[in-house]
């Protein structure tokens, strides 16, 4: 790869100053920066600079060594009398031509919203478009769908907290509420506008090529938007390397997660055929599932994921926790009549999640609990593979199975979590068992119910108690859950309920109190993920033992290692 210049993470205005231009990037230690309007120099801030936000961590390009900065310009008011924003590296008196950026595409961006596409889906079968991302401004950006014809089209839109985001825009106060996931249903036409507009009526739009060809072109236009800009950073000649590099290396692409799982779910033929199997062992399997308000659609799939398991012996038990005027009470009394394996407790008073999960492991009669999300769903097969397992290992007590995540809709499927057998010291640094967990029901007689100091993470405390109570701990590696993300999941956005991430440190903290363990437990670097601090009582002696014989440079580099 060619020598490195300037490798540009972000770029963008300010949002209460449209005449402060700031390129986050990338430069070779040891240069400075300069910068010039056409041939006139332009005053440039250079500041060192670790990324704010998990959107800064991960485009920070290519480029492993170098100092990361941020590059702040003040642009002159008379901005559209310029053509082209030249920088420079400066390094023992040589000045080098680093990154050009033409002036009309500045004007195009100063005054507008700023904003960024994260994801953009055509699912063809459903007739659904969705587009996932963030917009930004000074103010509140509301967001409207055009056709090709400018006629406005209905959408459904769900907003999330973008506290990334906030984080990334520090020079003001910014709406908490920027995220956005568009579905756009029955959609006509060949091309979507979204239009992201400010009550003073500045704008972004943003193309959608619904058609084949417009998709096509939508990704080609991406494409070589992302090429102009490593051509300003690298080179011609690092540019070629990387199109060589991309073409010859395509079949060691990531695979489509979704066309994955369609090929290592079972077929339909496969799952007749578990129906109709019997084992020696065939234990009952309660599933346990805590009910607030649940949306009816959501609660249904739910339970339509249950009552199409092709292993039969189960019994599920429902707590509603939504209160006396509950907007469930309809359709629980329906589900109950529709099946006699369906249990439910009627509660009188709204419960907190913990209070609430427990009214329903009190009603469970099986052998073993498994505890599932009130919007989750499961794969037809889990419960088979649960007792498949107990027939190979009837000692297991805990059994826990891969995950992903589905869209709102349940569209799609993505970020999967293929997960390591039992490691209690992962398990001490993030709640990698999750979803789906199965505990016998003895060992959870044992170790008590959920607690409600722990609320947000009550799940992550009563794994922890599970396993110091016994090894018979059990993974099967394979997707059987589906955990449905949306704008108030902890999954999809974790900065929703911060109490419950306290809540898990709390978590480990008492496991490790209870072990006899000294030790203090924090924050890591992430959301959801911990570090512990080991306490020792003493620096013990420790005696290292070198046979040598002769070897006197292999003795000199083996004591300069220790030492």
């Amino acid at each position: 790869m060619s020598q490195q210049r300037l490798v540009v993470c972000s770029k963008r205005f300010y949002l209460n100053d449209p005449n402060t231009y700031m390129i986050y990037g990338i430069i070779p230690e040891g240069n400075e920066v300069e910068a010039a309007l056409d041939r006139k120099g332009l005053p440039v801030r250079v500041s060192d600079r670790i990324a704010r936000s998990a959107i800064e961590r991960y485009n920070q390009g290519e480029a492993i060594g170098g100092r990361r900065v941020e590059i702040l310009f003040r642009l002159p008011e008379d901005l559209k009398k310029h053509h082209v924003l030249s920088i420079y590296g400066v390094q023992k008196g040589t000045r080098t031509l680093w990154y050009r950026l033409p002036v009309r595409e500045l004007l195009k961006k100063q005054h507008a919203p700023q904003f960024h596409i994260e994801e953009e889906r055509i699912d063809r079968e459903n007739q659904i478009v969705t587009v996932r991302g963030w917009a930004a401004a000074d103010s509140h950006v509301s967001i409207r769908v055009y056709d090709e014809h400018k006629k406005r089209l209905p959408y459904e839109v769900k907003r999330s907290n973008r506290i990334d985001v906030v984080d990334m825009f520090s020079e003001c106060p910014l709406e908490k509420r920027c995220g956005f996931s568009l579905d756009i249903r029955d959609y006509p036409g060949r091309l979507l506008y979204l239009v992201m507009r400010t009550a003073d009526g500045r704008r972004s739009v943003y193309r959608v090529g619904v058609g084949k060809l417009e998709a096509l072109e939508g990704k080609a236009r991406k494409y070589r938007e992302k090429g102009v800009d490593y051509l300003r950073g690298h080179g011609v000649k690092a540019l070629v390397e990387k199109v060589y590099t991309k073409v010859t290396d395509r079949d060691e692409h990531a695979i489509d997660y979704n066309k994955w799982l369609s090929y290592h779910l079972p077929k339909e033929e496969t799952l007749e055929k578990q129906r109709q199997e019997t084992f020696a062992f065939e234990p009952k399997f309660s599933i346990v599932v805590p009910l607030y308000k649940t949306h009816p659609e959501y609660l249904k799939e739910m339970v339509d994921s249950v009552r199409n398991q092709t292993y039969k012996n189960w019994e599920l038990c429902l707590s509603d926790g939504s209160g006396e005027a509950s907007p469930l009470t309809g359709l629980l009394k329906e589900l109950e009549a529709s099946d006699e394996r369906i249990r439910v407790v009627h509660n009188d008073r709204q419960l907190r999640i913990s209070d609430n999960t427990n009214e329903a492991i009190r009603i469970a009669k099986g052998d073993f609990l498994a505890f599932m999300d009130h919007d989750d769903v499961l794969t037809p097969h889990a419960l088979y593979e649960c007792a498949a397992l107990l027939q190979e290992h009837p000692d297991a007590e805990v059994i826990y199975s891969d995950e992903d995540k589905t869209s709102l809709y349940g569209n799609r499927y993505f970020q999967p979590h293929f997960k390591p057998d039992f490691n209690p010291d992962l398990l001490c640094s993030v709640n990698y068992i999750s979803h789906l967990f199965v505990v016998k029901k003895s060992l959870q007689e044992q170790v008590g119910m959920l607690r409600g100091e722990f609320d947000g993470s009550q799940d992550y405390d009563f794994i922890l108690r599970c396993v110091e109570q016994t090894k018979a701990i059990y993974h099967i590696p394979k997707i059987l859950y589906h955990w449905r993300t949306h704008e108030e999941s902890t999954s999809e956005n974790p900065e929703s309920k911060l109490y419950a991430f306290e809540a898990g440190r709390r978590a480990i903290q008492a496991h490790y109190d209870r072990i006899g363990v000294k030790a203090e437990v924090s924050q890591g670097e992430n959301l959801g993920l911990y570090r512990t601090k080991f306490i020792r009582s003493h620096d013990p002696l420790v005696s290292i033992l070198i046979p040598n014989m002769d070897h006197v440079d292999d003795l000199k580099r083996c004591i300069e290692s220790i030492e």
